[in-house]
């Protein structure tokens, strides 16, 4: 199968900007995600277990839609 775009990645900011073409291109565009990680969207900031790793943001700054 031939798709128009490639996200190579399945962590976060791939998922990200996979999000964000599907906002973006047609309808009729496929989109093919590309990963060797079978829980996507947990990258390596977000997989780890341990409670001492924290994010360097505060929550309400972090969105994938800043407009919202």
């Amino acid at each position: 199968m031939l798709y128009d775009v490639a996200v190579v990645g399945s962590g976060f900011s791939a998922i990200a900007v996979t999000i964000h073409l599907l906002r973006l291109l047609p309808r009729s565009a496929s989109i093919a995600v590309v990963g060797d990680d079978p829980g996507f969207g947990r990258g390596t900031a977000y997989r780890t277990e341990f409670y001492v790793h924290r994010l360097n943001v505060p929550a309400g700054r972090m969105s994938v839609f800043p407009e919202q």
